[in-house]
């Protein structure tokens, strides 16, 4: 446990990788359905997966860019 704790992030990402959209310009409206990983209802209707998931790996959740900076 205490090793899955020390990559949690690594394992969130993956997960995202596995559910993101993989359209280079998502184009058309999501429909309601939601994502099982990310919960939000933002289906691609062109590739199936979520634009939602996308976004959590171009932006992660808890670290802002000053953050990120700061300890690089």
């Amino acid at each position: 446990m205490v090793e899955l704790r020390q990559h949690k992030e690594d394992i969130e990402a993956w997960i995202y990788q596995a559910t993101a959209c993989v359209c280079q310009v998502p184009i058309g409206p999501t429909g309601v359905e939601r994502c099982n990983m990310c919960e939000l209802p933002l289906i691609c209707p062109v590739c199936e997966r979520c634009r939602g998931c996308k976004l959590r790996l171009r932006f992660p959740t808890g670290k802002s860019r000053s953050q990120n900076d700061r300890y690089s």
